[in-house]
């Protein structure tokens, strides 16, 4: 290896590294707002962390050590796997829990709303305003969050989920934007290692002839 290319390996593992704390982070953050999520996230970003950390491994011991006893068909493998565990968290995990998160919030949000009247009929007109501005400002947010998750499930890593307001679905929507971004940014970092280990396999059965 030359000196540039392991500097360039080991400045993108750092990076990596980095993406990959700040989504375990941000997982933290959604299962503290979402305690019913905090097993199975727990479990997912073990295990995603587990896979990436020995592509990491076999890295440091394999090419910087320039052992190289490892066969590139068999990087790519490892790491086309990861990639695949972090696509089967987003859309396999992440999604559908929080569609049906969504969907019990909406059927809280009746429920309030239901109650809320039979309470309010001696104030009825200052109850009904207040009751369908929660109502409606809830319905949009979750709206966002619908539209949002189906534009993920459809494969567009782009989408960002934006609600008004200062309450615990806002917070909910900051902290997926933040892990979503965490994962979208580990995947194209994995993607671009695979294509730097590549290179470097090519350069180095080159120089082997």
């Amino acid at each position: 290896l030359s000196p540039q290319m392991r500097i360039d390996i080991i400045s993108t593992m750092g990076q990596m590294e980095g993406t990959l704390a700040a989504q375990n982070m941000n997982l933290d953050k959604v299962g503290r707002f979402a305690p019913e999520l905090q097993g199975v996230l727990s479990t997912a970003s073990k295990d995603f962390t587990e896979s990436t950390q020995k592509i990491f491994g076999l890295i440091r011991e394999d090419i910087l050590s320039e052992r190289f006893a490892t066969a590139p068909p068999d990087y790519f493998a490892l790491t086309t796997k990861v990639i695949d565990q972090g696509y089967q968290m987003m859309y396999e995990v992440l999604i559908p829990k929080l569609e049906q998160q969504l969907k019990n919030r909406i059927t809280a949000s009746q429920k309030t709303l239901t109650l809320d009247a039979l309470f309010s009929i001696g104030i009825m007109l200052l109850v009904i305003y207040l009751a369908m501005g929660t109502y409606y400002s809830v319905a949009n947010s979750v709206a966002v969050f619908q539209q949002g998750a189906r534009r993920l499930a459809d494969g567009d890593m782009t989408v960002r989920f934006v609600t008004e307001g200062a309450d615990e679905l806002h917070e909910a929507g900051n902290d997926f934007n933040d892990m979503a971004a965490a994962i979208r940014s580990l995947l194209v970092r994995i993607q671009a290692d695979v294509g730097l280990l590549r290179n470097a396999a090519h350069e180095l059965s080159s120089s082997s002839q």
